[in-house]
This record gives C-alpha cells, structure tokens and sequence, in this order.
C-alpha cells in the first residue's frame, strides 16, 4: 500500500457516498476492526457498526460529500490518512447547507 493507493481509495470512497453505494464501500475500505470518529458523534468501531453509520448518512440529511487528504502514513499493508471534508446537508424542512 502506497500514499497514492490511500488517497485513490479515499476518491473513490468519496464517489460511493455520493451515489448511496454505502455497502460497496464500507467492504472497499474499512478492516473488519476498523474504528471512525465522525464529527460531533461517539467512536464507531466494526465494520457492521460502520456500516450502519453509513447508510443512515441520508436520513440525517446527507447530500454530498468531498474528501481532502492532508497526510498519509502507510506500514505494510496497513494505512490511514488525516484531511478534512466538506458535507452538504439537507434539513428536512430547508435548503441543503
């Protein structure tokens, strides 16, 4: 695994998510013992939990999502990356933000 596989694996998540492929993703990206740490919620570990998260993403009014890779760290076939997102939200009853 190389810097530019995590940073191709995270476009291509990014692509998934804005076309609801949240199941192809989760199995294209995560380790069974994978954790995430969404903004503004609690630790979600495993890939079912994390599978969940994401398909309830719409429900909580999620419209797209755009990933930025500020640095990676790969060892062996492991890796992770650090960056920021941007997310547009649509509340049930207004204009998407």
């Amino acid at each position: 695994m190389s810097d530019t596989d995590i940073r191709k694996l995270s476009a291509d998540r990014a692509s998934k998510i804005g076309r609801c492929e949240f199941d192809d993703m989760v199995a294209g990206f995560y380790a069974t013992d994978a954790t995430i740490l969404p903004s503004g919620a609690t630790t979600i570990q495993g890939i079912d939990s994390i599978r969940e998260f994401w398909r309830s993403a719409p429900d909580h009014g999620l419209v797209s999502l755009t990933i930025e890779t500020e640095t990676t760290e790969v060892s062996g076939d492991v890796g992770f990356e650090v960056g920021r997102f941007n997310r547009t939200l649509r509340p049930r009853h207004g204009a998407p933000f």
